[in-house]
């Protein structure tokens, strides 16, 4: 488990052109960073300075520091940014030194977990915090996004207020009972236990899609240009998401939507066409887009033009695509006579090394076995333990949301034993009923061990 009494770094940055990001954190990263400045500072407030850094006799390295102290810093305690050139043999001498000056490497999460254990943030917003960094798409970004603002344990500790609220008017209701006081009835302890229980209910319902959303798995569509992705795209989400031209290159950025099936759903993405030397730089930057968006992807359906007389574009672009599961589309076989089809899908099948789905966009043929292929392959792609599910529930959610679905359905349950005792009389089995649902909807953010943190935290990347 961590310590908090450690002073921690981490790079926070790849290793590339531009500059590198290094990280310190903890009860002496202040004085730390200041042993390797030229000229120590004694600044006390947040800001940005410039500062010449000595990671060697004979090495002087310009760079900027950015402080944040205790209080409005994201870990809770003084926390330096260190940025400079982007250089690996800078960054390993300012590793070097940092190590020699007392502070050790972070562990994964680090960072976060302090703002945990500080209580900067809870523990559904550190959750929150590890999907916005794991996002690959628009789609799990937004819902992680909402669960950071949404904060599942404001929304639990309203409801325990109001739970305690309520069982502090029965139980006075009941020390007053020789004296015929009655502070609140049965009947409106139970109305007010019936709204706590749809709140809470409510609750899941929403959290459990937020997350299922942001666990959602990505299908990428892939091909060279004009090659029928976006008129794909468009086919199966049924409304027109993405702009359909003859004109090439028409596809700058990754469009997204959610593709439901009978039985899973999927993020259905459509990227830039693929070609092996993009001559303009908005082509280019839209190819990385693509490329990346791919490389996260759990299935590529690749398309390419039956009707074309030429594949060698495709199959350039067919190499570029990261080593994955991917499902080959002859497209556009509307504009293909009935006779040459068997040929060209032959042809197709030879020089990409698969049978490819004969489909048109445009007449919808195959599209409904295209669909039925592809929630096979899905299901067949889950992880290990994950199940297929009707409607909203969509796939088992990931170990923290179970946690937390576990105590809200766990208080549910309380709060409606208790308003079943109501009804019988038995006010006193209500309160206990009500003290267990209270007990529940504690335990999301209380009495956590050390290895329930360990596992969360362990999820997440150095440096964050």
């Amino acid at each position: 488990m961590y310590t908090l009494e450690d002073t921690v770094f981490a790079v926070a940055t790849p290793y590339g052109p531009g500059r590198s990001i290094l990280r310190i954190t903890g009860p002496k990263a202040f004085d730390i960073v200041n042993q390797l400045l030229a000229e120590p500072i004694s600044v006390q407030q947040n800001g940005l300075i410039s500062a010449t850094l000595v990671l060697a006799p004979d090495l002087y390295v310009e760079a900027h520091l950015y402080l944040f102290f205790q209080r409005q810093s994201y870990t809770g305690q003084t926390l330096l940014e260190i940025h400079l050139l982007s250089n690996p043999s800078l960054t390993e001498a300012l590793i070097a030194a940092l190590q020699q000056a007392g502070a050790r490497d972070a562990g994964p999460g680090e960072f976060t977990a302090r703002a945990y254990l500080n209580g900067k943030i809870d523990l559904a917003q550190a959750e929150a915090v590890n999907e916005i960094i794991a996002a690959t798409n628009s789609h799990q970004l937004t819902a992680a996004e909402k669960l950071l603002s949404g904060t599942l344990a404001s929304k639990t500790r309203a409801a325990q207020s109001a739970l305690l609220d309520l069982l502090g008017l029965l139980e006075a209701t009941l020390d007053f009972s020789q004296e015929d006081i009655e502070l609140i009835s049965a009947e409106q302890a139970t109305d007010r236990l019936r709204s706590i229980r749809d709140q809470l209910a409510r609750l899941v319902q929403e959290e459990c899609q937020d997350e299922a959303l942001i666990h959602l798995p990505s299908v990428g569509i892939a091909g060279s240009p004009n090659a029928g992705k976006s008129s794909l795209f468009n086919a199966l989400l049924k409304r027109d998401r993405s702009i359909i031209s003859s004109q090439q290159h028409t596809t700058r950025d990754v469009l997204s939507g959610t593709l439901v099936l009978p039985h899973t759903q999927c993020v259905l993405f459509d990227c830039a066409g693929l070609c092996p030397d993009p001559t303009e730089i908005l082509q280019q930057l839209a190819q990385e887009a693509a490329l990346e968006s791919l490389r996260h992807c759990a299935l590529v359906l690749f398309c390419v033009d039956i009707s074309r007389s030429n594949w060698q574009q495709d199959l350039a672009a067919f190499r570029q695509l990261p080593k994955q599961s991917v499902m080959l589309l002859a497209t556009k076989s509307d504009g293909v006579e009935d006779q040459e089809t068997a040929q060209r899908q032959t042809s197709l099948s030879r020089r990409f090394g698969q049978p490819p789905l004969l489909i048109s966009s445009r007449t919808g043929h195959n599209l409904s076995v295209l669909t039925d292929k592809l929630e096979r392959i899905l299901q067949q792609l889950s992880h290990p333990g994950q199940r297929s599910l009707q409607g909203p529930d969509l796939q088992d959610t990931p170990f923290l949301t179970l946690r937390h679905r576990q105590a809200l359905t766990e208080a549910i349950d309380n709060i409606a034993a208790a308003m079943h005792e109501l009804s019988l009389g038995h006010e006193e089995v209500a309160t206990m009923m009500m003290r267990a649902a209270v007990q529940a909807l504690g335990d999301i953010e209380q009495h956590i061990d050390d290895k329930v943190l360990d596992r969360i935290f362990a999820q997440f990347c150095i440096g964050k």
